[in-house]
Order: structure tokens, then sequence, then C-alpha cells
């Protein structure tokens, strides 16, 4: 059987499991201050906020009577005034199911990245020499979908050539799975691209066309599945709907890295830092969005990215810095630590 994937991105699967009656009590609404939790006891506030937010995203919040994905509106009414921290529904709780501590081994991802031959200077892989026992799926990265016909087209000519020798892969390993990621932050960086999964989500006919040549694409190199890397849809330009959209897709990726980069300068409220570019805090500030909105954590794929990122600070005195795990145990051995 084929499977659809949206993603965030993805290479290790976290499964958590969940009771029933947890998931009838997943967000627990803790003495929250109905001065600007939304809700109908306040539909002033919620008009407020939603009157600054239909300003900033063309949305028509302002005559909706509860704030999407069950967040919570701020008591300032100001732009963007919806969110899930404190500062927006005060004492409201969310409950983070938990695992076992094995639940993420039943799923792991990894991408191929179709075009490494050709772009890197050392450390190549070619696809018969990828690591097989290890991972559950292999995810070939990646294909494009033309701008004009909505037909898949591959990145360039070469990575075109390679879709069979990844899934000639299952002949070593047959419980491998092999999908195609399509998609990319190329395709939807500024370019011929950028708007090709909003025009395809946006015309039936599009779609048709796609899925169409989709199917075809995918008995022909003998794919298990796809997954569409959409970056990113939730933002203001490309629109991205969680709960209308899970009935229609299997797992869900959150992209768990690059969270901090620099392009956090021009953002105001964090300006030019060097910051971890991935961290806990911050992804399970993210889940919790999930779980308010009832997504079975089974379901979803966290994402993890293995590399780093290096920053050349303004200034030799500068005291701002990241370390890796590497450079920590090293101090530590030092007995610097």
């Amino acid at each position: 059987m084929m499977e659809l994937l949206i993603l965030f991105l993805l290479v290790i699967q976290l499964i958590t499991q969940i009771s029933a009656s947890q998931y009838q009590s997943i967000q627990v609404l803790a003495n929250a201050d109905n001065d600007y939790t939304c809700s109908p006891p306040n539909p002033a506030r919620l008009a407020a906020a939603g009157q600054c937010t239909d300003k900033a995203t063309g949305k028509g919040w302002s005559n909706a009577t509860a704030c999407p994905l069950k967040v919570c509106c701020s008591k300032f009414g100001f732009v963007y005034a919806i969110g899930t921290t404190s500062d927006f529904c005060g004492g409201t709780m969310v409950i983070s199911p938990q695992c076992d501590g094995t639940t993420a081994h039943q799923r792991t991802i990894g991408y191929y990245e179709g075009w490494n031959l050709d772009q890197r200077l050392c450390d190549k892989m070619a696809p018969e020499d990828a690591r097989l026992g290890i991972y559950t799926h292999i995810n070939f990265a990646f294909a494009l979908i033309n701008p004009t016909t909505f037909r898949i087209a591959p990145m360039d000519q070469n990575t075109g050539t390679r879709y069979q020798s990844i899934t000639s892969l299952k002949n070593r390993q047959p419980s491998l799975k092999v999908w195609i990621a399509i998609g990319g932050w190329a395709m939807n960086d500024p370019g011929a691209t950028r708007t090709t999964f909003s025009d395809l989500a946006a015309s039936e006919a599009n779609q048709d066309i796609f899925f169409e040549t989709l199917v075809s694409f995918m008995l022909s190199n003998r794919l298990d599945g796809v997954d569409l890397d959409w970056e990113y849809p939730a933002a203001a330009d490309r629109g991205f709907d969680i709960i209308n959209l899970k009935p229609y897709v299997d797992p869900l990726n959150i992209m768990a890295y690059n969270i901090h980069g620099a392009w956090d300068g021009s953002v105001e409220s964090l300006g030019k830092h060097a910051l971890a570019h991935t961290n806990l805090s911050e992804i399970n500030l993210a889940l919790e969005l999930l779980w308010r909105n009832i997504i079975n954590p089974a379901r979803i794929n966290l994402c993890l990215g293995f590399y780093g990122r290096i920053f050349t600070l303004a200034s030799r005195d500068s005291t701002e810095g990241v370390l890796s795990a590497t450079d920590v145990y090293g101090v530590v051995e030092n007995g610097n630590g």
C-alpha cells in the first residue's frame, strides 16, 4: 500500500504511547485567566486580538468564537496575539504524552541525498553503500514538482537516474521501505517553484495531474510512500491546517532543528545571538501545539539534523556561543568542568 506523509522534516521517529483517558484530558485548563483565554465568556477580548491577527495574516479570526488550533489570546492584543506559553494562556496546562523508552526505535528513517555524488567534495555515498539493518525507511531526497505542468520532475539529470539504485536495496533488506521525498528547501526558496505547493493545494485540476503522475512514478520505481517536504506550510502566504489535514496523511514530521540561525538577526524579538539550532525546550513547546489538538503521538516523526552550525561573532570579546556534546565531554575529560 502506498502511504502519504506530510513533512516538517525527519530522520528519527518518536512514537509514544498514551491511554484513552489521557487523550480525553490532554488539555487541562487549570485556573486560566478568563480575561484573555480564548473562550466564549470573553468575546470582546477575542475579537480585539483577532482583529490584530486579521491584519497580519489576512485571516478572518476577528469573527471567530475561538482561537485557531486551541491556542490562547494575549491580553495585550498585539499583532499575532495568540500563543501557547503562560504569557498567552495563564494557567493553562497541556499534558505531554510519555513513551516507554524503546518506542522510538519502531521507525527509524534516514534521508539519502540524491545529489551528494555530484556536489560533495568528500564523504560521498553511492546508493549501494548505504548501511542496511539500521533504517526501517529510507527517503530519497529529492524529487520536484514542475511549476507549470504539476508533474513529478527530477532535481537534475543525474539525481533522476538514482531512484532505482536506492529501491534495489530492498533486495538485500526486504523489510526496508523506500519513499520519495518531494520538495525540500531549494524548491521552496524564492524562485520559479516557491509557490508550487500552494498552487497545487489550491487547484483540484492540478492535484489530479500531480497524483496521476505520482502513482505512475512510484510504481515504476518500486517506491513505498511519498514524503511531501513543504517548507514551510505555516508561512503567512502558504497557510496550513493541521486539523483538517490529519485524516489524509499518515505520519506528521516535526522539524526539530534549524530552530535558530543567522536569520534570527532580522527578528526583533530574537536579535543577533549565537543560539543553538536545536534545543529540547523549544521542541517541547512546538509539540504542545499537537497535543492541544489531540494528534496521536504515534504519528509524529521527530526530525533531527545530524550536523552543527558555526558563527563568526562580531567581536573576539563576545561571551556568547554554543558547545557541542563533543566540546562538553572534552572540557569534562580535561578537568576544566
